[in-house]
């Protein structure tokens, strides 16, 4: 069955556009979406953890210039064989441990969060791709795999 333009309009996302912050964005995925991500800094506290309610592919596709400041928790549950899974293009993925400046921007501090290590790039889940992308971490892993 074609998918229509009203339920291909329903499946895309834009930050800030349709959702003011990516986090905002992220709680609202449901089954398939595209995550369009304007050109600038997106920042938050903590872990961004995307949902493993069903099986998600999650899409996030920024402009020239965006920058995702915090950490990812892209996760899987054996048990229910359940499994996150997408790609990231055209961003900058950046996370420090300490507050201070680290490429161009200020990176927020990390904290452990529910015996995560230190990471960017929380992986236990996929696949994932990335293209055209920027992973950078400062005192900490860019991409740790957990499976």
């Amino acid at each position: 069955q074609p998918v229509t333009a009203e339920k291909q309009k329903l499946r895309e996302m834009v930050v800030p556009d349709t959702h003011s912050t990516l986090p905002q964005a992220v709680a609202a995925l449901q089954s398939e979406h595209e995550v369009k991500i304007r050109r600038g800094d997106q920042r938050w506290d903590g872990v961004l953890h995307l949902a493993l309610t069903e099986n998600i592919t999650s899409n996030f596709l920024g402009e020239q210039g965006t920058r995702l400041l915090g950490r990812w928790l892209l996760p899987a549950c054996p048990v229910f064989e359940s499994s996150s899974r997408g790609s990231f293009q055209r961003v900058t993925c950046a996370y420090a441990t300490d507050d201070y400046l680290y490429g161009g921007a200020w990176v927020l501090e990390g904290e452990e969060s529910e015996g995560n290590p230190h990471a960017l790039l929380v992986v236990m889940g996929g696949p994932w791709e990335f293209a055209k992308c920027e992973l950078r971490a400062a005192s900490a892993e860019a991409v740790v795999g957990i499976w």
